[in-house]
């Protein structure tokens, strides 16, 4: 019996990673806008 489900395409790490990497680059810029 299968408890996961399969995930969609991404896998959750790529897209994690995904996020982190525009945090990173927008992050500092949304932080001086708003400070």
């Amino acid at each position: 019996v299968d408890v996961l489900p399969p995930f969609p395409a991404p896998d959750p790490a790529a897209f994690a990673l995904n996020i982190l990497s525009v945090l990173m680059m927008y992050g500092p810029f949304y932080l001086a806008n708003t400070g």
